[in-house]
């Protein structure tokens, strides 16, 4: 009988990165609880020019609401620009990663989010958009 597969973090339609998938659950359980507070990184483009006081809401932490109609309080987040543009494009790092949380900070901060993508994953050469790679067992 084959081993149980875990994705390590969740990717919508309109967003891209590295899907982790690994058979130790507890480790994707560990990786993904937003109590764990473990670095989440993503590079994000937004409409225009965001005012410097949203940028300083985000970096401070805000309320918003969750998939249940719940409000919760955001930890501060990390931001900085990495492409300076008519529509820029800014690293936002979260210690948390509830669904859909980035976009719903910017919301808040009344920025509009026009594309996201995970990036604080091991890259490769050889991986493009799509495509799946075997798992590498060199240490095992």
């Amino acid at each position: 009988m084959g081993s149980r597969v875990y994705p390590v973090g969740r990717l919508d339609y309109a967003s891209e990165g590295l899907l982790l998938m690994t058979n130790d659950g507890t480790l994707a359980h560990r990786l993904m609880k937003a109590a764990a507070h473990v670095a989440k990184t993503y590079v994000v483009k937004v409409s225009g020019q965001p005012r410097e006081d949203a940028i300083a809401r985000l970096r401070g932490g805000l309320s918003i609401a969750t998939d249940d109609g719940k409000r919760v309080r955001t930890s501060p987040a990390k931001i900085r620009i990495v492409k300076e543009a008519a529509n820029p494009w800014y690293e936002i790092t979260l210690i948390e990663g509830r669904n859909r949380q980035i976009r719903r900070m910017l919301r808040k901060s009344d920025i509009t989010w026009r594309r996201s993508s995970a990036s604080n994953m091991v890259r490769s050469r050889s991986m493009f958009p799509g495509k799946v790679s075997p798992p590498d067992h060199a240490g095992s």
